[in-house]
C-alpha cells in the first residue's frame, strides 16, 4: 500500500481506526465502513495527497472498541505499525479535521463559517476566509563532535529524551528560532547553524 487511491481515515479526537490484515500487518479501511462501526460519524472530507490522490476524512463521535478487523491507535504511536505513505496520509486526513472542528464561526464577527472548497471556508457575514493553518516549527540536532545534545520535557513518559524543538515566533526567521529555543531550553549558545531538510508535521497545535 505504498500508493494510496483509495482509503478512509476514521479519527477519534487523535485516536485514528487501523484495520488488522490477515497477513499480519495493518491499514486503513479501503471503503466506507460507518455502516459496520457502532458509533455514528460526521461529515465525509475528501483530503488531496500531494501525489494527488484523494482519500477520505472522517470524525467519530466515540471511539470504537478493539474486535478482530480493527482497533484504534494514537495517530503517534500507528507510525510503528502503518507504511510510510498511509501514515502521512493520515497526517493530512487529521488537520482537515483540525482544521474542521476549529474553524466553525468566524474569527471576525462569530457568524458560522460555510464550506466553500475542500480547504477553504468563508464567512457568508463578512467575507472572512478560512484555510488550514500551518504551525511552522524547528527541530534541532546540537553536536559536539561524535556527541548529539537530548532533553527531556517534564512530560515525556518513561526515559524518552528528544531533540530541542519550538514553534517559531512572529516575525522571527528559523535561524532565530533555533537560537531562541536552544537557549530557553538549554542556556546554551550555539554557532554553525545549517539547514538540513523538512517535514510536514501531522499534529495540529
Amino acid at each position: 500500500m505504498s500508493d494510496i487511491n483509495v482509503g478512509w481515515f476514521y479519527f477519534y479526537k487523535n485516536r485514528l481506526l487501523i484495520t488488522k490484515e490477515k497477513d499480519g500487518t495493518y491499514g486503513v479501511p479501503q471503503s466506507e465502513v460507518a455502516s459496520l462501526l457502532p458509533v455514528s460519524c460526521g461529515k465525509v472530507h475528501d483530503v488531496t495527497l500531494n501525489s494527488g490522490s484523494r482519500v477520505k476524512a472522517v470524525a467519530l463521535d466515540s471511539p470504537v472498541e478493539e474486535e478482530d478487523r480493527w482497533m484504534m491507535m494514537d495517530l503517534r504511536a500507528s507510525f510503528d505499525y502503518l507504511p510510510l505513505a498511509v501514515y502521512q496520509a493520515a497526517g493530512k486526513a487529521f488537520q482537515i479535521l483540525y482544521w474542521d472542528e476549529h474553524s466553525r464561526f468566524c474569527p471576525s464577527c462569530g457568524t458560522r463559517t460555510e464550506q466553500q472548497t475542500d480547504i477553504m471556508k468563508k464567512c457568508p457575514a463578512c467575507g472572512h476566509e478560512l484555510y488550514p493553518p500551518v504551525s511552522t516549527a524547528i527541530i534541532v540536532l546540537i553536536q559536539r563532535g561524535e556527541e548529539i545534545l537530548l532533553v527531556r520535557a517534564k512530560n515525556f513518559r518513561g526515559t524518552f529524551h528528544g531533540l530541542v524543538a519550538g514553534f517559531l515566533e512572529a516575525g522571527e526567521t528559523l535561524e532565530q528560532c533555533v537560537e531562541r529555543e536552544v537557549m530557553e531550553e538549554t542556556g546554551l549558545r550555539i554557532k554553525n547553524i545549517r539547514y538540513f531538510g523538512s517535514q510536514p508535521w501531522p499534529y495540529p497545535s
